[in-house]
């Protein structure tokens, strides 16, 4: 999923579009966050069952 950039200038005027467009980041971060401690969390299992 590709999301728009972030402007500079768009977060000194901090409209409603802006809002939305960092939301929709912020919601990015947070799957992306969780992805990566779940697969961690899988590595891990996966090295304790070759053990």
């Amino acid at each position: 999923m590709g999301l728009p950039a972030l402007e500079f200038s768009d977060c000194c005027l901090d409209s409603p579009h802006f809002r939305e467009t960092l939301k929709s980041h912020e919601a990015e971060l947070d799957k992306t966050n969780k992805f990566i401690k779940e697969l961690i969390k899988d590595g891990k299992s996966l090295i304790s069952a070759l053990k």
